[in-house]
């Protein structure tokens, strides 16, 4: 509802929601451009069940 529109998921039609939308629908599509485009280019915890990994460290710098 952040654009003022849902989407029924078993028809895949788009209806204008109850409520005002609270984002501009570019800003909305940018942003949805940019969350794919991350999804793309997964860092080194593709594969990994564990969405941290590589991303912690320690005071040194280093991740355990």
């Amino acid at each position: 509802m952040t654009i003022g529109q849902i989407v029924n998921k078993t028809d895949n039609t788009v209806a204008k929601g109850e409520h005002q939308a609270i984002l501009p629908t570019d800003l909305f599509e940018r942003v949805q451009t940019a969350l794919q485009n991350n999804a793309n280019n997964k860092s080194e915890t593709h594969g990994s069940p564990n969405l941290l990994t590589g991303k912690l460290f320690n005071h040194n710098g280093v991740h355990p």
